[in-house]
C-alpha cells in the first residue's frame, strides 16, 4: 500500500460523516490498546488521542510513515500470528480489515493470549460481498484469485482453517457463523457480529 492510501485511510478514520468510516468504540484512558495490522496507525491516531498505544504490521513502509505522523504509537513490525508481547498485556485489541489476510487458527489465539482476562476484542472482517466488489473480471489472474477466495472462505466457514496462496500470505472471506465458531474455539466469549456492510465483530476473553 502507498503512503497516499494510508493518508486517505487516516482522513476517513477522522471523518465520522464519511460512509467508509468504521472505528472501534472509545476506551477508558487507562486502557492499553493494541492494533493488529495497524498500517500507518490511522485507527489509533483517530481513536486513542494522547494515550500511548501499540501497533503491529508486516508492512515496514507503512510503519515508517506512521512514525512521522504520531509519537503516541509504538510501532512494531510483526504479523498477527506471532505477536511480540507478553501474555495478558493489553486491555483491548483492535484489527480493522487486517485479519482476513492472516491465518485465523494462529492469529485469534495470539490475540486472546495478549489480552487480559476480561479483555475486549474489536475487528472488521470481510463477507464475500465485500471481496466480490473488489474483483475485476477483466484481469487475467482474477478468476484464479476469485477461485482461491471462494475455496478459502468456504474452508474457513466449515473448518476454521485457511490455506496460504503463497508462503505466509493469506486471504479469505468470512461468514457470521464461521467467525463465531473460530472465536469460541480460540477461547473468546460474549461474541457479537453486525453487518455494515463489513462484519463488525466484538468479543471478550473470559474474566478471572
Amino acid at each position: 500500500m502507498t503512503d497516499a492510501y494510508h493518508l486517505k485511510e487516516l482522513a476517513i478514520a477522522r471523518d465520522s460523516t464519511d460512509g467508509r468510516h468504521v472505528n472501534p468504540p472509545s476506551f477508558p484512558p487507562e486502557y492499553r490498546v493494541l492494533d493488529v495490522g495497524c498500517g500507518a496507525g490511522q485507527t489509533l491516531i483517530a481513536c486513542c488521542g494522547d494515550r500511548r498505544s501499540f501497533g503491529v504490521d508486516v508492512a515496514f513502509d507503512a510503519l515508517r510513515l506512521g512514525r512521522t505522523l504520531t509519537e503516541r504509537v509504538s510501532f512494531v513490525c510483526a504479523g498477527a500470528e506471532d505477536l511480540p508481547f507478553r501474555g495478558g498485556g493489553f486491555d483491548a485489541v483492535v484489527a480493522r480489515v487486517s485479519l482476513p489476510y492472516s491465518d485465523f487458527r494462529r492469529s485469534l489465539p495470539e490475540i486472546r493470549r495478549v489480552l487480559k482476562p476480561g479483555g475486549f476484542f474489536w475487528a472488521v472482517l470481510h463477507p464475500m460481498s465485500v471481496q466480490w466488489s473488489h474483483i475485476d473480471l477483466r484481469k487475467p489472474r482474477t478468476l484464479i484469485r476469485l477461485a482461491y477466495l471462494m475455496l478459502n472462505g468456504l474452508l474457513f466457514h466449515f473448518t476454521g482453517r485457511v490455506v496460504p496462496y503463497r508462503r505466509g500470505r493469506y486471504e479469505s472471506f468470512q461468514t457470521s457463523s464461521g467467525i463465531q465458531r473460530a472465536l469460541r474455539a480460540a477461547g473468546f466469549t460474549r461474541i457479537t457480529v453486525r453487518r455494515r456492510p463489513h462484519f463488525i465483530v466484538t468479543a471478550e476473553t473470559v474474566p478471572d
